[in-house]
């Protein structure tokens, strides 16, 4: 069973994934340039913190968002946007400067997610693993 304590992915929805565990889908179309993620409409529960202050099991469940090489978004609730899988061959973008992730092309209800985790900030020090 899934709990999703916070939506902060509006217009998708969260179910098996064909390619790891659980993913984000399309609650609707999306067609290329929309708006799916903006990191600023967080909820409040969300915060800033460095990434060396994470705990090892928040750190193991991937419960962040890099925001910088050293600072990250996390929450002490589970979300949606905790879902979203990575693929070399995405289908969104994570304009990391921006904070926002865009459909990379039109997306068709029902269709999961993907974004390119290797977009993201890396804190100090750590490596991508060899899946990436």
């Amino acid at each position: 069973m899934i709990i999703i304590e916070e939506d902060n992915a509006p217009n998708t929805y969260v179910k098996k994934s064909t390619t790891e565990g659980f993913g984000l889908f399309a609650s609707k179309d999306f067609v290329k340039g929309d708006l799916i993620i903006d990191y600023n409409l967080f909820p409040e529960n969300c915060y800033e913190m460095k990434y060396v202050d994470l705990s090892e099991d928040r750190i193991r469940k991937n419960w962040y968002v890099m925001i910088d090489n050293d600072n990250c978004i996390t929450s002490d609730k589970i979300s949606k946007f905790s879902y979203i899988n990575h693929s070399r061959n995405s289908n969104c973008f994570w304009d990391v400067d921006k904070g926002m992730i865009f459909a990379d092309r039109d997306i068709q209800k029902d269709e999961e997610l993907f974004i390119d985790y290797r977009l993201e900030p890396r804190p100090k020090n750590v490596e991508f693993p060899d899946w990436i």
